[in-house]
This record gives C-alpha cells, structure tokens and sequence, in this order.
C-alpha cells in the first residue's frame, strides 16, 4: 500500500467518510408553545444554540484526540514522520476549533443568564 493512499484513508477516516461538513441546525423556535414571551423564545433559542455547539466541540475534541493518538502511533516509524507532523498539525486545528466553540457557549451562558438576571431583578421569587 503506497504511503500516499495511507494517508488519504487516514484524513478519510478523520473527516468522515460521507459525513457532512456541514453543522447540524438547531431545532426551530417555532415549537415551542405559543404563550410564551419574547424572552422565554430567547432563552429556548440560546439554549438550542449550546446544545448544538456543544455537540459540535465533543466532535472537535473527538477528531483531535484520534489525530493525535494516529500522529503518535505514526511518529515511530522513520518514514512516517512527515504524516505524523501532518496529524500533529491537524489535530492543533481541531483543538484550536474546539477551544473557539467553549468561548462561543460560555459567552451564551453569560447572556442567557443576563436574560434570566434581568426578568428576576423585579421578582426575587421565580
């Protein structure tokens, strides 16, 4: 097997073989029941939004760990240092894309609870 179809299986099997690219929507506010205020539409949007980027994080944070366990397995034999380097490299990229998304849900956490803070300040019974 030449090095260069090795190394296509393995981003191949990284990526995802017919995985999409593509992030998953979130599911529509639309669901949600009518006597609901602006700001409870809110709240339910945010948290969609966490749970889809949460979900996409866990799948970031699973590709790093499966480039980075190739690139160390790979990093032993001589010539596949260069492909260990590459898997290094990509699994960088994933954490990277990881770490963007934990600021991007605590960031939607501090609004959610901003949104929260504001309809309690009134009331301090929920």
């Amino acid at each position: 097997m030449s090095k260069h179809f090795t190394y296509l299986i393995g981003i191949t099997m990284l990526f995802g073989a017919c995985g999409s690219k593509e992030a998953p929507q979130a599911k529509s506010t639309h669901d949600a029941p009518s006597n609901m205020t602006d700001w409870q539409h809110e709240i339910v949007a945010i948290d969609q939004e966490i749970e889809m980027k949460t979900n996409q994080m866990n799948l970031f944070e699973a590709k790093a760990a499966r480039a980075q366990n190739l690139a160390d397995r790979l990093q032993f034999n001589s010539r596949d240092v260069t492909e260990a380097r590459r898997y290094w490299q990509l699994a960088d990229y994933y954490t990277a894309n990881a770490k963007l998304l934990e600021k991007e849900i605590h960031d939607l956490k501090v609004k959610r609870q901003g949104i929260l803070d504001d309809k309690n300040k009134g009331n301090p019974w929920p």
